[in-house]
């Protein structure tokens, strides 16, 4: 259990196992945590993303990138949201949201992303605008956007998988050019309790 970021054949129950749905659940009690009173169910609800977001910006600062780094977010979920709330507490000043949902890209605003793309607009004006692109992070399924913005990565962009790039030769012309995979993979059981009490203290 301590090493499960690393399991290669690791399986979540709702995504590659059934029983989400189930009215009684057994799992192994090291892998539970406990939702304090102090939380309302909606924090509650939240806790996993928000500790995919906590866990992705520790690994940031663990590999030591620069906090003025321009770091690109592919994706507006939840987890991309909480990504930039984390990045931003931890000190990086330079992050972009790409996304094509308005009301999650003006969360990411008011979360401290210093730019918000809508990739639905991306044909309509010059990608040569855009930042060159130093950190991405992969929050959802981005294949097609990684190739339409092919020219802003540079040798020595690293990129954050938290959703794999599934196309083979995407990720084979990507390290061709100099780009380097970082690991990003959820969170550690440790970090449900740190998010747990950052909510409490607000």
């Amino acid at each position: 259990v301590k090493n499960f970021r690393d399991c290669s054949s690791k399986k979540s129950i709702g995504f590659d196992l059934q029983g989400s749905f189930a009215e009684e659940l057994v799992v192994d009690s090291r892998m539970v945590i406990k939702i304090p009173k102090e939380l309302t169910m909606s924090q509650g609800a939240l806790l996993e993303h928000l500790c995919c977001g906590y866990r992705l910006a520790d690994d940031l600062v663990n590999s030591e990138i620069d906090l003025n780094s321009c770091i690109a977010i592919f994706g507006d979920g939840p987890i991309a949201l909480a990504n930039v709330r984390f990045l931003v507490l931890r000190g990086f000043t330079n992050v972009s949201v790409y996304g094509k949902y308005p009301f999650r890209l003006q969360s990411a605003s008011a979360l401290g992303a210093r730019e918000v793309v809508n990739i639905n607009s991306l044909d309509s004006f010059d990608v040569k605008e855009l930042h060159e692109i130093d950190v991405c992070i992969v929050s959802s399924s981005a294949d097609s956007l990684i190739k339409q913005l092919d020219s802003k990565f540079h040798p020595g962009t690293i990129i954050f998988e938290q959703t794999k790039i599934s196309d083979v030769d995407l990720r084979s012309h990507l390290v061709a050019n100099g780009s380097i995979f970082f690991r990003a993979f959820a969170y550690q059981i440790s970090d449900f309790t740190e998010v747990i009490n950052l909510i409490k203290t607000g």
